[in-house]
């Protein structure tokens, strides 16, 4: 099966249809039945009529466009290619309504020799432009061709099959060369017109990679296509190429549409689209692990891999996006724990945090802040796989890390535990970080029996998400968030002499006796919100729970108003509904803030500036 790239645009989700690559062979350009003049007239406005189901020939000057208009009836789908030597310059084409022509309806910008787009039939007669232009001001040659697209001649087709990718399995010592046809779950799949490369039918393949499509089908080619983009909930992944940011995908030989096909396609290791899928799938099962564990999602992911291709930092993260390296020395396409290592840098940013400056950790010992970051994302790696393992393969090695057993290569390193000055803020190792929190995480056993701290998933998520990332944390190692946070936070789920005993046996001078955190000062949420109910303002929770004696502050700030309350069973007036001021109501010592009912006004004014074109614009001082 072949590997294609789109340079179109896709936003994270299902791509618009139209912005699709063709299918079609490559080919020499048709010998036209008419020619244009050279360096016709770039506006739209002076556009050159295109005749239907003939080829065109013309000419795009540098730094200028062609443009053509065409008129489709009432009914009839718009298809539109052009074809030219793609090494003699790239030219892209678009679309645009004559009626609407402030943003193209549909763009074709590939690396290919064709451009192709498509307009779905309209309840009356369309006018539409039509603009040929050279990538980068580029000029060429090319013909271009329309066709009004029948709606009698489609019928009813249907395509089904499975998505598979092609696994490579490993272990301590690298791959063991075994190639393992495995689901690519969860990813974009769609049909495409080959005569237009318009989007007929998409969808997403089921856990099996299974998928089954119904469309309208015209006669001529189509292809199945499945793209390096998947979803678990509300998670999304995709995989794109160095430059110029293309996404990946496989797709099948053309087929002639029937009542009922079957077509299933693999993605080879041999190729860039086996390595795509498998960072998709690995990918996805991360955001498989942590979705029970959390009510919102996050971002977009995007991972930008090319094979050959290097990034000066090898692998890391930044912007929700990964430069996950595909140097032939050192390539990370299979390198399953260092596809999940840049991803937990992407988990703690959006669901706990961390305050590590980033820059070289391998085989160091760096501060307390950056061994706290890259540790704690080699231990999600191995927390979604079930192993407390680094495994990195190179060109002709592998390097292999147990921090459970602290290891390297099968060897005890003793580097790995303690830190350079004997105190929390001496210098340490990112094998230290994730040793201690696996240990922590994990079950007791009879090879450490030491370790009687069992966080489990639960607790576990309670330290990263609800602590850490909820910000109810206490600085109470280096400065910064290190892994002496991590074990205090710890200590509000589990025995702080359980944690005493695995620090001591990392010889990290942590104790919860010194270090834990004051679990009850932590930030919990307050036990009852403020909402408005006919023309008052009324505390609200658990009925006849009892609020303490508080203070409510009326007004806006800079101008409130104060005032003491006594206690009051839920639910309770505390103020006035004034459509122009906010309430606030506190208790003085309670471990939680408080809460606060902003009135239209108040909210409008708190908000201030202007909308304006999707930006909020406010004064400068």
């Amino acid at each position: 099966d072949a590997i294609s790239s789109d340079r179109a645009g896709r936003d994270g989700a299902l791509r618009d249809a139209s912005a699709v690559d063709g299918a079609a062979p490559d080919a020499a350009p048709p010998t036209a039945d008419a020619t244009t003049d050279p360096c016709p007239a770039g506006t739209a406005a002076e556009a050159l009529p295109l005749p239907p189901d003939s080829a065109t020939a013309g000419v795009v000057c540098r730094n200028r466009s062609v443009w053509y208009r065409i008129t489709a009836p009432a009914g009839a789908s718009l298809a539109v290619v052009v074809d030219f030597h793609h090494d003699s310059g790239d030219l892209e084409l678009r679309l645009y309504a004559v009626d609407a022509p402030a943003e193209a309806l549909a763009r074709s910008e590939t690396a290919e020799d064709h451009e192709r787009v498509g307009a779905a039939p309209a309840e009356a007669d369309a006018d539409y432009w039509i603009e040929v232009f050279g990538y980068r001001g580029a000029a060429n040659d090319f013909v271009i061709t329309a066709r009004l697209l029948d709606p009698a001649l489609a019928r009813p087709a249907r395509v089904r099959g499975v998505l598979r990718y092609e696994d490579r399995p490993f272990g301590p010592d690298g791959f063991t060369g075994e190639r393992v046809p495995t689901p690519a779950s969860g990813v974009a799949v769609e049909v495409v017109r080959g005569l237009d490369g318009a989007t007929v039918a998409e969808g997403m393949a089921d856990e099996a990679g299974a998928y089954a499509l119904s469309f309208q089908a015209w006669p001529g080619p189509h292809v199945v296509r499945a793209l390096a983009l998947g979803r678990v909930g509300d998670f999304v992944v995709q995989v794109r190429d160095r430059r110029p940011g293309a996404l990946y995908a496989m797709e099948s030989a053309p087929f002639e549409p029937a009542d009922e096909a079957e077509i299933d396609l693999l993605a080879s290791a041999d190729d860039a689209a086996g390595g795509a899928f498998n960072i998709v799938d690995v990918a996805r099962g991360f955001f498989a692990r942590i979705a029970p564990f959390t009510e919102r999602g996050a971002p977009p992911l995007t991972y930008r891999w090319e094979p050959g291709e290097a990034f000066a930092c090898g692998s890391c993260y930044g912007n929700d996006t990964i430069s996950l390296g595909g140097q032939l020395e050192d390539p990370d396409e299979y390198d399953d724990v260092i596809v999940l290592h840049e991803q937990g840098h992407f988990i703690v940013e959006h669901f706990s945090a961390d305050d590590s400056t980033g820059g070289s950790h391998r085989d160091m010992l760096v501060s307390p802040a950056l061994a706290y970051g890259e540790g704690t994302a080699y231990f999600l790696a191995g927390w979604v796989r079930g192993l407390p393992h680094v495994v990195d393969t190179f060109f002709d090695s592998t390097r292999f890390i147990d921090f459970e057993a602290m290891t390297q290569g099968g060897a005890v390193n003793e580097a790995f535990d303690g830190t350079t000055t004997g105190t929390l803020n001496g210098r340490q190792r990112e094998e230290l970080v994730a040793g201690l929190m696996w240990d922590a995480f994990d079950a007791p056993s009879e090879a450490e029996p030491f370790d009687a701290v069992a966080l489990g998933d639960a607790g576990l998520l309670a330290v990263l998400f609800d602590g850490l990332g909820a910000g109810a944390w206490h600085d109470v190692g280096a400065p910064g968030i290190d892994v002496a946070d991590f074990l205090a936070l710890a200590a509000c789920e589990a025995s702080g002499d359980a944690l005493d005993a695995v620090a001591a046996a990392h010889d990290y001078p942590w104790t919860a006796a010194e270090q834990g955190a004051p679990c009850e000062k932590l930030r919990i949420p307050t036990p009852f919100t403020l909402a408005q109910a006919g023309g008052g303002v009324f505390a609200v929770g658990p009925k006849g729970a009892r609020l303490p004696a508080h203070r409510t502050y009326v007004g806006r700030p800079g101008k409130w108003r104060r005032a003491e309350a006594p206690a009051c069973r839920l639910p309770c007036r505390v103020g006035d509904a004034d459509a122009g001021v906010a309430v606030v109501v506190t208790v003085p010592g309670a471990p939680w803030p408080g809460a606060s009912w902003l009135g239209r006004d108040a909210r409008a004014r708190l908000a201030g500036g202007r909308l304006q074109h999707g930006l909020r614009v406010l004064p400068a001082r």
